[in-house]
């Protein structure tokens, strides 16, 4: 916390955090307003059995507002703690089996991952790195990765290969993985992220939100969904791991087919007669993907099962509206990437 935060907290003065705005804002209703003497000593609270208002019972509810307000402050104040880190301050490295190398010296134990170092596990090695406060990322064996930052609400490492599992508790974007075909950041969640030498990668999503992107290209890619990034191709459309294998292979050959190509083409219709009602994640991610007339036949499979909600019409839809597809995605009902706050057991495991 800065100077200026400092000199907020204490006297009012400086440059407010917006995190204390956004608290300050909460406990609003609780702030202690001057009356004068006369009203604040008048009775109130409700009739007791003698006829008078009890002044007791007014004492009561301010105490109890204060200990609210104040473990909320705590409470704020712990959270918000969690989430500094100093530029450049190294991850903790733990040894989970077998001999992993940091810059080829094997760790023992326990060591650091320095900003700029690799850590590489063979065949029988495992290791797990502290995402500084907010959570931990497995290394599972013949994996290498590489630390690239590390900051308060920023912490970058690439995954050259391998696979990694990471759990966090912390705001949107504070944690983002770099590989050879894709972005990846984290909103929130708990999720595997695997990668071969070639550059083709799989992301599986246990909890919360990733945003897959490669320049405009983007996939967001809720609980219970996964995705794959190839290389100069970047992330394709997100899908439900259990969902059919035609309906995969299908999506697979449209994300990697040339646009306006009669494969493309051939793709959709099978992605639009083998998908399920609980596929309508893929039909709406495949909105922004397809032209207008495709676009059309799109939605009247997604509507059969998810009709276009209530502040929308056809057409915005049509339109790819902003505004329209927030409401779709909001009736599917697979919840707020902002909600991260409510997942603290992805840390913590099961």
């Amino acid at each position: 916390m800065d100077e200026d935060q400092n000199r907020y907290l204490w006297d009012g003065s400086g440059v407010p955090d917006p995190d204390i705005e956004a608290l300050e804002r909460m406990l609003s209703e609780y702030r202690y307003v001057a009356r004068p003497l006369e009203e604040a000593s008048a009775p109130s609270g409700p009739l007791v059995s003698s006829g008078k208002r009890s002044p007791r019972r007014g004492v009561h509810r301010a105490v109890a507002a204060g200990a609210m307000a104040a473990a909320l402050v705590v409470g704020f104040l712990t959270i918000r703690s969690r989430f500094q880190w100093s530029s450049g301050q190294p991850w903790r490295v733990v040894v989970v089996a077998g001999r992993p190398l940091v810059e080829d010296a094997p760790i023992r134990g326990a060591g650091e991952l320095r900003v700029g170092q690799t850590l590489e596990t063979d065949a029988r090695s495992q290791a797990r790195l502290e995402i500084g406060n907010i959570g931990t990322l497995t290394i599972a064996p013949s994996s290498r990765v590489r630390l690239l930052a590390t900051r308060t609400r920023h912490h970058r490492i690439a995954l050259d290969y391998g696979s990694i599992e990471a759990r966090t508790w912390a705001p949107p974007f504070s944690f983002a993985v770099e590989t050879s075909s894709a972005s990846l950041f984290d909103l929130g969640c708990a999720f595997t992220l695997r990668m071969d030498r070639g550059g083709t990668g799989l992301v599986r999503v246990d909890s919360g939100w990733v945003q897959f992107e490669l320049g405009d290209q983007q996939s967001v890619v809720p609980a219970g969904a996964e995705a794959v990034t190839r290389p100069t191709l970047g992330p394709g459309t997100a899908y439900l791991g259990d969902a059919p294998t035609e309906f995969k292979a299908a999506l697979a050959s449209f994300d990697t087919s040339a646009e306006g190509s009669e494969t493309r083409s051939r793709a959709v219709a099978v992605v639009l007669s083998t998908a399920r009602p609980r596929d309508a994640m893929t039909l709406l991610s495949l909105m922004g993907k397809v032209d207008r007339s495709t676009r059309e036949r799109v939605l009247d499979v997604l509507a059969r099962s998810v009709p276009i909600p209530p502040g929308a019409t056809r057409e915005q839809v049509l339109d790819l509206e902003t505004k329209a597809l927030d409401l779709y995605w909001k009736k599917l009902g697979l919840g707020n990437p902002k909600s991260w706050i409510m997942r603290w057991r992805d840390v913590v495991g099961d």
